[in-house]
């Protein structure tokens, strides 16, 4: 073989290529967040950098200036993904997130929002790189020498890495993030990619126990049954974060509509958070209607489409029920159309159905929307469970100025907040025309109305928006803050009139409709619990927190993001004062167990078997049952 593989250009031409990817790791780790230690994870960066080029050099000599281009400008893209991907999500992408990629057209507006000018100087490099493979690349003469050493440190490279990472590597790739740095992280992503469908056959979850667990009676006797019979109208709000309703800005409410509903025979849960994870939005509806943890992988309604689900709309279908939902964009996207009619929705209306007269954003204007929503429920045989899900106030929250009535101060009049507070504002007057549309059609009285927001809209990690919130709120714009939407329920002339301070979330929608419709389901298998009765709350999140952090009565719990629990952080949810972790352990241990179960039932198709077989054993409220759970009042305001 005629080769000289180590020469002064391709040691140079190397090094500016491993320096360069690893200023560009550096650029992510200012942006994102950081190993523990920066030094050590950049240095074992370097060596695999080096390994992997030294291979290549040592196989295809010249020929290989393309393949490490090809690598180095993918490094740059992969680098460039995690940036954007955090700032949105509050966490780096996985593996499976892949397989999203079909989604990125119709979330361009959304990227090129979070996108910024100086990210593209993560691909400056390659004109240099060109320049200097025309000049001095091909001046390289092939001569035999240079192969022995070539191997040797090839060799001493591959052994060092393997050592390195025999010793020190983990199974977790966030902890191999934390030990290694962003290009292990990736590697070990898909690693745990390829094991996962072997860690479901292994899991040693049994059937007999998750029957036992469906057969527990969840006993909801206060306001059981005050919305009964009614139509159920369902409205999920494109990025309603809690801290709008009843808040006053320059003057103005931001949410006079929903502020109204909140004074007027409606409960209201201001301690209610989301549960999302992969699917965003999607999550939100999946999680809403059948009280299941959604996937941690993939969105929900891809990964459990085929599953048998039972959830509001097969229940209320089952009770008599024409169920339909509605929403202003594509029916395929987050495969909603396939999704819709396997869980038991009799039609959905989709934007291809829409007429498309007025569109912000991605679809159908929310007035459009809901004037063309009203015409539809005025025509189907009730009662009926209407699900809306808005569009307009999406992300970048771009309102066209013929829209705007918010009025905001000159310097704000541009920026995120100020956008966003705008587009809420919209949002909220489309809702209030939409109810008094269902008034004039005789559809208001005999309904309940149930409002909730799908996700956070503010990322608190950003600090320039951790500011500017702070300030606006008056108090640090904390984890919870961010993760914290309303949830109205609002039944007219039931002379109710309640806000509910439990701590809960999207899990325990189901549950807490199903008690205010007074339907029985004590043997369904849901993850959620009736929010009118609830004697402790507690919530947890997969999106923007580590799977394991949660929210509870008394305090917060952050997971860190190498899975390790002692490494995570706790506080005093009222006072933000420290709390020892230990506290946290069985809080922690519950979503690890739970998440796991509920993986495995829906992956396995469980959930069907565990019906037929609990369905068999349905029991009725007790007068015992009543005295039980008033002791348990009692005895829990006693020693709380």
């Amino acid at each position: 073989m005629k080769a000289e593989v180590i020469n002064k250009y391709s040691i140079l031409l190397m090094l500016f290529m491993i320096l360069s990817t690893l200023s560009k790791i550096y650029f992510m780790y200012l942006n994102t967040f950081a190993p523990s230690s920066v030094v050590l994870a950049l240095i074992r960066t370097l060596i695999i950098l080096a390994t992997l080029y030294f291979i290549l050099n040592y196989i295809l000599f010249r020929k290989s200036f393309v393949f490490k281009l090809l690598i180095h400008e993918l490094l740059a893209v992969i680098i460039l993904a995690d940036i954007l991907y955090f700032k949105y999500f509050n966490t780096l992408p996985s593996g499976t997130d892949l397989q999203l990629l079909p989604v990125i057209p119709s979330i361009w507006d959304s990227i090129t929002e979070l996108f910024k000018p100086e990210y593209t100087l993560l691909f400056i490099d390659i004109l240099p790189l060109f320049i200097c493979q025309l000049i001095w690349g091909r001046k390289v003469k092939p001569q035999k020498k240079g192969l022995k050493l070539h191997f040797l440190i090839t060799a001493f490279l591959i052994l060092a890495v393997s050592i390195d990472y025999g010793i020190f590597g983990s199974s977790n790739s966030y902890q191999n993030f934390d030990s290694f740095g962003l290009v292990h992280f990736h590697g070990s992503q898909f690693k745990e990619m390829l094991l996962r469908k072997e860690a479901y056959n292994k899991n040693t979850l049994s059937i007999k126990s998750l029957e036992e667990e469906a057969e527990k009676n969840s006993f909801q006797p206060k306001h059981f049954g005050i919305a009964r019979d009614r139509n159920v109208i369902l409205i999920q709000v494109e990025a309603l974060q809690g801290f709008t309703i009843n808040r006053y800005y320059n003057g103005q409410e931001i949410t006079p509509n929903l502020n109204k509903l909140v004074r007027q025979e409606s409960l209201y849960f201001d301690n209610y958070y989301h549960h999302i994870a992969k699917g965003g939005t999607s999550d939100a509806e999946f999680t809403t209607l059948h009280s299941l943890y959604p996937s941690s992988d993939l969105p929900s309604y891809n990964k459990y489409v085929d599953k048998s689900l039972y959830g509001l709309p097969k229940i209320l279908k089952d009770k008599g029920y024409t169920t339909i939902a509605f929403h202003g964009y594509k029916p395929e996207f987050w495969n909603r159309a396939e999704m819709y009619s396997s869980i038991g929705f009799d039609k959905f209306i989709s934007g291809n159905e829409l007429k498309r007269s007025d569109v912000i954003g991605w679809g159908v204007s929310d007035k459009a929307f809901f004037k063309q929503v009203s015409r539809y429920l005025a025509k189907v045989r009730q009662p009926v469970f209407a699900f809306s899900i808005t569009l307009s106030n999406h992300y970048p929250y771009n309102l066209p100025e013929k829209y705007k009535t918010f009025k905001l101060p000159e310097q704000p009049q541009n920026n995120f907040i100020g956008r966003y507070l705008q587009s809420v504002n919209y949002t909220d007057a489309a809702i209030g025309e939409f109810l008094a549309e269902l008034k004039k059609l005789g559809l208001y009285e005999n309904s309940i109305i149930a409002i909730y927001g799908d996700h956070h809209a503010i990322n608190n990690t950003d600090i320039r928006l951790y500011r500017q919130m702070s300030q606006l709120l008056g108090y640090k714009y904390s984890v919870e803050e961010m993760t914290q939407v309303p949830l109205i329920i609002h039944i007219p002339n039931s002379e109710l009139n309640e806000t509910i301070t439990t701590v809960g979330g999207q899990l325990d929608f189901l549950p807490t409709m199903l008690n205010l419709l007074g339907i029985h389901e004590g043997n369904i298998k849901y993850y959620g619990q009736d929010l009118c009765n609830a004697i402790n709350g507690f919530a947890t999140t997969q999106m923007m927190l580590t799977k394991g952090s949660f929210i509870d009565e008394q305090k917060v719990f952050i997971m860190s993001a190498d899975g390790i629990f002692e490494n995570g952080r706790a506080w005093n949810r009222i006072t933000k004062e420290p709390v020892s972790t230990e506290l946290c352990r069985a809080g922690y241990e519950k979503i690890m167990k739970e998440t796991e179960e509920c993986s495995y039932m829906l992956t396995n198709d469980l959930l069907l078997k565990i019906d037929v077989e609990a369905n068999k054993k349905i029991r009725t409220t007790t007068h015992l049952d009543v005295f039980k759970y008033r002791v348990l009042q009692i005895i829990n305001v006693m020693f709380k």
